[in-house]
């Protein structure tokens, strides 16, 4: 740097301490991190204030000094848009080299100085650079970290509406029988401890989003024996073997589509029917019930449904059919026929 050169003169050398903190305090300021898109205050006014005080050292009266020019073009690079600034920093160099040999200055050192200030003004650009791509990739992290969040509040709400909705439904009927029936309350009360247990170990098993532990079988004995309670019929036949996802998948759905028996309707009989044929799996559940126009509107629980069979690939539909409401779930299994081309069928 041209602070290092002997026998400058006291003033020279303050001017030189001044011109520099001046120089380099800017270009901190200039580079230091911030959002994209966001220029430092009063950059209209710095930017000058820096170009001209990197700008002073070429008229000094013994000797030329060029050095800090790379500072104030690296602040170009830095605060203008590369069509501005690169021929900005080209003019700003031609300037210095005319300047310089103006002054005298030899052309190879000429030039060797003026390739110095343009490797300062890339470092410069490329640090700033640098810290901008990191500091977006901090911001990055943290949107995905809120997603991240947001996704498993979801989660967890749909967990405890699909859960918890069902075990609720089913200890407000078993109650209600008590009441009615008082000589059967002992028989329904202790159906209700067991319910409220489950519930109890079903909610502790969504924070660990291990809620695919349903099995349609278990699911398929439950809502035989509440519907029962709530004074529904119910065709039931053995289950189907189907790979252990897909199962769980449907045994959520046979238990939200029973809660919505339980809550929306006065059905008299309720039909479910399993079929497994062409890698696909059908479950079809129906009842003679629909009352008003709840069946009309899907709720929170049949959302809830819909997103669940949509992630594994299959499709959910809920509509109004003669006679009554049904609820079709078409489910990728990986199954087709047997060995002997018969399909695998149950109802349910």
């Amino acid at each position: 740097m041209f602070l290092w050169r002997a026998a400058l003169p006291p003033a020279v050398l303050a001017l030189s301490l001044l011109i520099l903190a001046g120089v380099t305090g800017l270009q901190l300021r200039h580079s230091w991190p911030r959002p994209p898109g966001v220029r430092p205050a009063y950059a209209g006014w710095t930017l000058p204030l820096q170009l001209s005080l990197a700008l002073a050292p070429l008229f000094f009266p013994e000797r030329p000094y060029p050095q800090l020019i790379g500072f104030a073009a690296g602040s170009l690079l830095i605060l203008w848009t590369r069509w501005a600034a690169f021929p900005a920093v080209g003019a700003v160099l031609a300037a210095t080299a005319v300047a310089m040999a103006l002054r005298g200055v030899a052309p190879p050192e000429n030039l060797y100085w003026t390739f110095n200030a343009l490797a300062i003004a890339v470092m410069f650009h490329g640090l700033a650079l640098h810290t901008g791509m990191v500091a977006q990739v901090r911001q990055a992290r943290l949107a995905l970290a809120g997603i991240a969040l947001e996704r498993e509040r979801r989660r967890i709400a749909r967990d405890v509406h699909d859960l918890l909705g069902y075990s609720l439904s089913a200890i407000v009927v078993k109650g209600e029988l008590a009441v009615r029936v008082p000589e059967r309350s002992a028989e329904q009360l202790a159906d209700i401890t067991r319910i409220a247990e489950r519930a109890i170990a079903d909610v502790a098993a969504i924070p660990r989003d291990s809620g695919q532990t349903l099995s349609l079988a278990t699911e398929l004995a439950s809502a035989r024996e509440v519907l029962s309670t709530a004074g529904a019929g119910v065709h039931a036949d053995p289950i189907v073997a189907l790979p252990s996802d897909v199962d769980a998948l449907l045994a959520t759905v046979l238990r939200e589509a029973v809660t919505n028996v339980l809550r929306h309707s006065r059905a008299r009989l309720c039909r479910i029917e399993l079929t497994s044929q062409d890698a696909t799996a059908r479950l079809r559940i129906t009842n003679d019930g629909v009352a008003g126009t709840d069946a009309a509107s899907p709720g929170q629980g049949l959302r809830n449904l819909t997103q669940r069979v949509s992630a594994h690939g299959g499709t959910l539909r809920a509509s109004r059919v003669p006679g009554g409401y049904e609820l079709l779930v078409l489910q990728p299994t990986g199954f087709g026929r047997d060995a002997d081309g018969v399909e695998t069928v149950a109802r349910t």
